[in-house]
């Protein structure tokens, strides 16, 4: 069930964003808001209670993001939370991400060094 509605919701933002052409944009950004929801305990907590009403979740969802995040993906964060689905807004972000990466025939990497690298090093990798 969890990979199906992750799966339903990242298409949907996927296709948007091709459609819109703006990939590479959404793809940092999509990273960038999974760190900030997978790195903050607190609010993953929050969006997982089965006792918060969606109302509290989607007012966090507005004071958090709106005007900071693209619009896409609050709208998209709201409608799972709307649908019930909140539990699932950092998989649907994995999702999309996952998709621009295969789409854009992008790798991860990890990259290890004795000495820590230069700005100009990191920058090529």
């Amino acid at each position: 069930m969890a990979r199906e509605v992750e799966s339903v919701y990242g298409n949907a933002l996927f296709e948007a964003a091709k459609d819109e052409g703006r990939l590479n944009e959404l793809f940092g950004e999509s990273e960038s808001l999974q760190e900030i929801i997978c790195g903050n305990p607190e609010l993953s907590r929050v969006l997982t209670h089965p006792d918060i009403k969606s109302d509290e979740k989607l007012a966090l969802i507005d004071n958090i993001f709106a005007g900071r995040a693209d619009g896409l993906f609050v709208e998209t964060m709201k409608l799972a939370i709307d649908k019930g689905h909140s539990g699932h807004i950092a998989g649907i972000l994995r999702f999309f991400s996952d998709r621009v990466m295969e789409e854009l025939k992008i790798g991860r990497a990890e990259v290890s060094s004795a000495v820590p690298l230069s700005d100009i090093q990191r920058e090529k990798v």
